[in-house]
């Protein structure tokens, strides 16, 4: 359908003072907008009907769906298309890496990859560790308490509380209470006082008292796990011990592939279901700086991460799927903008006036002066306007100021001096031509150019640019 817009019926009508930042009718029409610059280069797809994305090296949670983008003059829009692309859909990334086989992170920040992985950026959050070696059948009992059996008596000993000991193995610590039959006799009893740590099933311990000797005593069970063979992935100090009762221990010290003393007492039967679990990174640790190969990261808080653990980073606000392709370099500031278009208000404008060049005799005559005084007021006649004309400079003079006084005289400041005769013909004109610059209904920027004085645009605009309007004045918007 055809509409003629100068025989629709208008209730109302109002003045438009052009903004840029206000609609016609007062309100703003941005809710959100966000600028960043961190963003991978993209290369504008051969189909421009194909979506482009835009991929950021730092989180950015305030972009959301539905938002423009603007910015890179020549990339954004694509050549041949007039609109901004929309944010269509805000991608989640996931990506996993393993830390380093040299390097065990013991409660603190810095982690160091086995190979780099330039998706983890800053803002993600990491979580990993797990199960790294599953055993069944296999286990041989650990126990509550060290127990001990006398191997060898020895000689010269004589009753004694808490002495110490030695061991042959990894053990320290422990102290033994002994019995003997007579003094200068060999042991007959002995009970633990302190079970110490670090001890192993068939570990000898001697008791150590002042020219004493050779009083053994031989480890039955200790504060530890034996298995039946070694892990397939080997264990490391601080993996939990975990049973269908939960996580019982963590691996203390490490004897040998198949024997581990424990971070406390616990019973576990011969034969028992067990998962070695690395150290899991405990919920809201993320990643604060990573090194551009993506081999060093930096964590919010401490940590303790063993050596070849898998670790997952995960984050939103890095990855945005576009309404339409684009062109764009890398760190290239980019606006996010999103508009309460919904509730814009569009109008008809109708322009008022638009100067055009034009000739006159109008003048009083003029020695030498930067003011010159018509005879007779003419609202043609605007700041800005270029002036030439007999006795008027080569290279054009242009009106810096306008004036009407109370007796109705028009005084025209120049920015220079000139000396024209009464009545010279003038000719006044703007350099640049007349443009309306309109945000329409739709969310398209559009710029006319010469329209015609009392012309009613043929859109449905919701904002007049003050920059992108020139010489444009008494715009009355249509309701």
């Amino acid at each position: 359908m055809i509409r003629n817009y100068y025989l629709e019926n208008y209730k109302s009508g109002k003045s438009v003072t052009p903004s840029d930042t206000l609609l016609i009718d007062g309100s703003t029409k941005i809710i959100t907008s966000t600028t960043n610059a961190t963003n991978l280069a993209m290369t504008a797809a051969t189909n421009l009907a194909q979506p482009g994305r835009i991929t950021l090296k730092t989180q950015n949670l305030i972009v959301q769906r539905n938002m423009q983008v603007t910015g890179a003059a020549g990339g954004i829009p694509v050549s041949g298309q007039t609109n901004y692309p929309l944010i269509v859909n805000k991608a989640d990334i996931t990506t996993t890496a393993t830390s380093s086989s040299n390097n065990n992170l013991a409660n603190g920040t810095a982690l160091v990859l086995g190979a780099g992985n330039t998706a983890i950026r800053p803002g993600m959050t990491v979580t990993g560790g797990g199960i790294v070696s599953t055993f069944s059948d296999d286990n041989l009992a650990a126990a509550a308490t060290t127990t001990i059996a006398l191997n060898t008596t020895g000689n010269t000993y004589s009753n004694a509380t808490a002495l110490p000991t030695t061991s042959n193995g990894a053990g320290t610590g422990m102290t033994i209470t002994i019995t003997v039959a007579a003094v200068g006799a060999g042991i007959v009893t002995g009970v633990i006082v302190a079970s110490g740590s670090g001890y192993a099933e068939g570990d000898i311990v001697t008791v150590v008292q002042g020219g004493a000797a050779n009083g053994t005593f031989v480890i039955l069970s200790a504060t530890g796990l034996a298995l039946g063979s070694a892990p397939v992935i080997a264990v490391a100090i601080g993996d939990q011990v975990v049973t269908n009762l939960g996580v019982l221990a963590t691996i203390a010290t490490i004897i040998s592939t198949t024997r581990f003393t424990l971070s406390a007492n616990v019973i576990i039967p011969t034969h028992t279901f067990i998962n070695f679990e690395k150290p899991l990174v405990g919920a809201g640790i993320t990643v604060t700086a990573v090194n551009g190969a993506g081999t060093a990261i930096t964590l919010s808080a401490n940590s303790t991460i063993a050596a070849s653990t898998s670790l997952t980073y995960a984050g939103v606000g890095y990855e945005f799927d576009l309404s339409s392709s684009i062109l764009l370099a890398a760190d290239t500031a980019l606006t996010y903008t999103e508009y309460n278009q919904s509730s814009w208000k569009p109008y008809n404008v109708m322009i008022g006036q638009a100067p055009s060049t034009f000739t006159i005799q109008n003048n009083v005559a003029n020695t030498a002066s930067v003011s010159l005084v018509l005879n007779t007021p003419d609202n043609r006649i605007k700041t800005d306007m270029n002036i030439g004309g007999v006795g008027v400079t080569t290279n054009g003079t242009k009106i810096t100021n306008v004036a009407v006084d109370g007796n109705n005289v028009m005084t025209i400041t120049l920015d220079n001096a000139v000396t024209v005769a009464a009545n010279a013909s003038l000719t006044y004109s703007f350099t640049a031509l007349n443009t309306i610059k309109v945000l329409t209904i739709d969310n398209e920027e559009l710029t006319i150019t010469n329209p015609l004085e009392n012309q009613i645009l043929p859109l449905s605009v919701v904002q007049v640019f003050a920059t992108g309007t020139l010489q444009i004045t008494n715009i009355t918007a249509l309701n």
